[in-house]
């Protein structure tokens, strides 16, 4: 039996004594070894440091193994390797549905925008722009055509009913989507609703704000059938929500609200025969709390046509 002290610091026995194959010892190793590791930890804990016959036995292991691509080797640090990830999915296109989910869009995004399962949608607002105001009035629009889960990550019961019961068109008991508190772990709790609507209000960084493109693409993975609407914070005058262009590499919709202003960020499935949109703004306001009501149509951030070839209002 192999003592359990051998794992995790260094080892005074010999190879003979652990009666293990050395190759089978590493693979295991490395299979419980998350991300990049360095062969000096690896030799440090099973014990390899004191035996050049064991140091040779693991570079011959190692170099087994990246031939066969079981391990990948770091392109600038010399003695750095991982595990080959090999988690893709096969994708059966030929038998893939083609038809996009009906959805209806506040703002009428909806004019250029074409929905399909497995989007990922961000909408990126600064404080009070109305990014709940958007999602409740999504929910209202499709809650009676699709399963609808709402996460938020501020508000508590109160507080919903009472941004609810500001709706004037509808009673509290008309309502038709489930609701829950979250503040971190959206990836784990989407798992439960992989073919459904899912409102994410809002995903919350502070530090490493590079770390929501992570946060965003472990949301992507759990999709299945469904799509996730996400909102984020962003900083007045900034292009892209909190953690910048990491921000944007999943969306295939990306708004940004402010000041009674939503801008088209990326628009990756539009409709056929429409001008590509990304640019384009549109004046909105919130009246009483609850209706967001679009002004006019969307349009250029330079509309020089009818302004006298000068920089528009918003130019």
């Amino acid at each position: 039996m192999t003592n359990p002290d051998y794992y995790g610091t260094p080892k005074e026995a010999s190879r003979e004594e652990r009666n293990t194959n050395t190759a089978q010892e590493i693979r295991e190793w490395i299979e419980e070894e998350p991300g990049w590791f360095r062969s000096e930890k690896l030799d440090a804990e099973l014990g390899f440091r004191g035996s050049e016959r064991d140091m040779s036995n693991r570079r011959q292991v190692i170099r087994r193994l990246l031939n066969s691509g079981e391990l990948i080797k770091h392109n600038r640090d010399r003695g750095c390797y991982r595990k080959r990830q090999v988690d893709y999915i096969k994708m059966d296109f030929k038998n893939a549905p083609t038809a996009p989910m009906s959805v209806d869009w506040p703002l009428m995004i909806g004019d250029f925008f074409v929905t399909y399962p497995k989007n990922i949608c961000v909408v990126a607002g600064c404080k009070d722009a109305g990014k709940t105001t958007f999602f409740l009035d999504f929910i209202k629009r499709n809650m009676r055509d699709h399963r609808i889960v709402y996460f938020s990550s501020e508000m508590g019961p109160q507080e919903l009913r009472m941004r609810l019961d500001k709706h004037e068109d509808i009673t509290l008991e008309e309502w038709e989507f489930e609701a829950f508190e979250e503040s971190d772990n959206f990836a784990d709790a989407v798992y439960d609703y992989r073919n459904d609507i899912i409102i994410i209000d809002y995903i919350e960084v502070n530090q490493e704000f590079s770390a929501i493109g992570d946060k965003i693409k472990a949301i992507h993975e759990q999709l299945e059938g469904g799509i996730a609407l996400i909102g984020i914070q962003k900083q007045y005058g900034a292009t892209w929500g909190r953690g910048g262009e990491f921000s944007n590499q999943r969306p295939r919709l990306y708004v940004t609200i402010e000041s009674g202003i939503a801008r088209i960020r990326v628009a990756k499935n539009r409709v056929d025969g429409v001008e590509n949109p990304v640019g384009n703004l549109l004046e909105y306001k919130i009246v009483n709390g609850w209706k967001m009501i679009p002004s006019g149509i969307w349009h250029p951030e330079y509309d020089s046509g009818q302004r006298g070839d000068r920089p528009g209002r918003w130019g």
